[in-house]
């Protein structure tokens, strides 16, 4: 919901399925419900496989399914998700 914070994880696995070891760097964008980027997309390390953002709501964002995507820069590798903002 509006106001609240939003906690984002993100795990890289290697293709035998074990968390990649090492420090990654990843490109993390956030985009809400009419495609505008959000301000707390940027560059963001992964440490041996997880990565973890956290941010804010404001009480005007959008409601709607947001995306967020994580795109790993060594590799290319690339993952997207969803979540949804309620309506007050």
């Amino acid at each position: 919901a509006k106001g609240d914070t939003v906690q984002i994880a993100i795990s890289i696995e290697e293709a035998q399925g074990r968390p990649t070891q090492g420090l990654l760097p990843l490109r993390i964008t956030i985009r809400d419900s009419q495609g505008v980027e959000n301000e707390y997309s940027d560059f963001y390390l992964a440490q041996d496989g997880k990565a973890a953002v956290t941010f804010p709501l404001a009480k005007n964002d959008p409601s709607g399914d947001w995306s967020v995507t994580a795109r790993e820069l060594v590799g290319g590798a690339t993952g997207r998700a969803f979540f949804s903002v309620a309506a007050d």
